[in-house]
């Protein structure tokens, strides 16, 4: 019998790393008889209703296998991601040989992923013909750029960073595109060329506008510039640009719109509105004009804060909290100073797993913090400080 015979699956579960295992899965035994009597390896047709492993150990012989990142997530008991969380998870499955494709650092927590027999497990091909070494190698390399902490919060975290998004030509009849839109409840739709290359939008604002100016017939007509993102670009430094105008387009190498974020998507995305970006704006504008205000940048690195060549950061602020000279300069005396720099430091925290790699939304618990760390710094800071 030789193995190219086997189905990759098969070959996974002969394959596994456990010094002991049982062939139990996707009909394994019963398959592998087949094929000693001298049949074709009749495979595995896997259902919807396929439930899902119950441990680790029951991942490797499932593997290859379809899940959700929240689904995988679940034996760890883990709720979102951090550089940490991806990194303890790529790390424990590659000790079981597994490796998950795309990596889990990419897209919406509840998209879906391949845990496939990692490459060089086996003398044969690692997975099904429809996962290519491509693809592989990309999921291997950004789940190590997230853990090196070179990947920001990026564009592709947003499910609507890949959608399906209405588009139109320039000479395409402006009443067919205006119908369309309001059918579909849309409120802006992508102009492309031939190509497919993004090269504006037309809104009901820009329809609206059109109107005052003349009778537009032709979607060139009501066009206007569109804003436009890459699925690698940091996701909060398009949040100005979301709020501006409403929406940004996503496009893909090739310069085509593959997705869409909204200023509705936002809101969804970090919860009833966009509180933990604004808050930590508002803290960081109070904190850091209140210590520039009192404190030089020759005081501060007399008391032993470095200031990088980039300027000072939350960080630096958070770390001038602490020095009691400095303290002193910010007449907060009704506040205690260990107390309020622990609490800045968890502040800091919060922004660096926004600002970094979590593509996942920040907990109750942590907005509310953010709330309250706010209101004090309104207390003992003028709205001239913002």
């Amino acid at each position: 019998m030789s193995k190219t015979e086997l189905g990759s699956d098969l070959l996974a579960s002969l394959g596994s790393l456990l010094t002991i295992c049982e062939l139990s899965r996707r009909n394994a035994a019963a398959r592998l008889a087949e094929v000693t009597a001298g049949n074709a390896d009749p495979g595995w047709q896997s259902a919807e209703s396929d439930p899902l492993p119950n441990s680790l150990q029951d991942l490797v012989e499932a593997a290859p296998r379809t899940m959700t990142i929240r689904e995988l997530l679940n034996f760890w008991d883990f709720r979102r991601r951090t550089a940490r969380i991806v990194q303890e998870v790529t790390d424990d499955l590659a000790e079981l040989g597994l490796l998950a494709v795309p990596s889990i650092a990419e897209g919406w927590i509840d998209g879906q992923v391949a845990i496939v027999p990692a490459p060089g497990q086996s003398d044969e091909p690692s997975d099904s013909s429809s996962i290519s070494n491509a693809a592989v190698d990309a999921a291997e390399a950004h789940a190590e750029a997230v853990m090196s902490g070179s990947v920001h919060y990026s564009v592709s975290t947003m499910d609507t960073a890949r959608c399906e998004v209405m588009t139109a030509q320039p000479d395409d009849p402006l009443a067919v595109v205006v119908t369309k839109m309001a059918l579909q409840d849309y409120s802006q739709v992508a102009v492309v060329d031939a190509q497919g290359r993004l090269t504006g939008a037309v809104s009901w604002e820009s329809v609206a506008l059109a109107w005052t100016s003349g009778e537009p017939s032709i979607v060139r007509d009501a066009m206007r510039s569109a804003p436009s993102t890459t699925p690698e670009d940091e996701l909060l430094g398009q949040a100005e640009v979301i709020f501006q105008f409403g929406f940004v387009f996503v496009r893909d190498p090739s310069g085509a719109v593959q997705g869409i974020i909204t200023s509705a998507d936002l809101s969804r995305r970090f919860g009833d509105d966009y509180r933990p970006i604004v808050l930590l704006d508002e803290i960081e504008r109070r904190l850091s004009n209140r210590i520039k205000s009192r404190c030089s940048d020759d005081e501060m690195k007399a008391a032993g804060v470095g200031i990088s060549n980039h300027g000072a950061t939350l960080g630096t602020y958070v770390m001038a909290l602490s020095k009691k000279p400095l303290w002193d300069k910010l007449s907060w005396s009704g506040l205690g100073q260990t107390e309020f720099h622990e609490r800045m430091d968890r502040v800091r925290q919060i922004r660096n797993q926004l600002m970094h790699f979590s593509p996942d939304p920040i907990t109750a618990e942590e907005v509310e913090l953010l709330e309250k760390t706010a209101r004090v710094l309104r207390l003992v800071t003028s709205d001239a400080e913002v």
